[in-house]
């Protein structure tokens, strides 16, 4: 369902002021991981900005799987050169680390978890939705 509807949340003056605070007041041993996406590279940047100081916050994870969702705004690059830049600019901008989403579908995942690597990336997370389809029930069962 995510998947199909982008996605959704309140913006970041939300999570900031609201949404953040509340977590850390109640998770006192969880860590915290900020999902980052944009359309443009500004988009990411921005977000970083607004959360990076803020105690709760342990990680940011660059989410560089580009959204079916994203019409009339420039879009994120595709591709190493795009990947690079997307990575780099969000590395400037965070004091804390930083994991970047790569498509499961990528042609070349080693290549592109060395350009996130080579721009700052402490990690590169791979998987987003794993579909199981099957005509044994007890698989289907044991995906669901």
């Amino acid at each position: 369902m995510l998947n199909a509807v982008g996605l959704a949340n309140p913006g970041v003056e939300r999570v900031a002021e609201h949404e953040l605070p509340w977590l850390s007041q109640r998770l006192q041993r969880a860590r915290i991981i900020v999902n980052v996406a944009g359309a443009t590279v500004a988009d990411y940047v921005r977000v970083i900005e607004r959360l990076t100081t803020l105690q709760a916050i342990t990680a940011f994870e660059v989410n560089a799987l580009l959204s079916k969702h994203e019409r009339g705004r420039a879009r994120v690059r595709r591709g190493a050169r795009g990947l690079a830049e997307l990575v780099r600019a969000c590395r400037r901008a965070s004091t804390r680390p930083l994991t970047v989403k790569l498509s499961p579908v990528l042609p070349d995942i080693p290549a592109m978890a060395r350009v996130a690597r080579d721009e700052g990336a402490e990690a590169v997370s791979l998987v987003n939705t794993i579909a199981v389809c099957s005509t044994n029930d007890s698989a289907t069962a044991a995906a669901g």
